[in-house]
């Protein structure tokens, strides 16, 4: 996979995994092989899910005054 939907930042971690769920508060997962794991363990059955990834906020656009636009 030469081309990275998220660049190269992409850790095998549980918190990325098909295979993990996260519980209500958000800290610890339920994986349906080894049951309940924190966010930043990983095993060999780690399968990436890109839909579990929180993509980085926009930057914020600078104010702009009116008058720049005036012709």
């Amino acid at each position: 996979m030469k081309n990275k939907l998220f660049g190269n930042e992409a850790y095998a971690t549980c918190a990325y995994c098909r295979k993990s769920k996260k519980s209500e508060d958000g800290v610890i997962l339920y994986c349906g092989r080894k049951g309940i794991v924190q966010a930043e363990d990983t095993c060999r059955r780690f399968t990436y899910d890109p839909f579990k990834r929180v993509p980085r906020s926009s930057p914020k656009l600078p104010d702009f005054d009116p008058d720049e636009f005036v012709l």
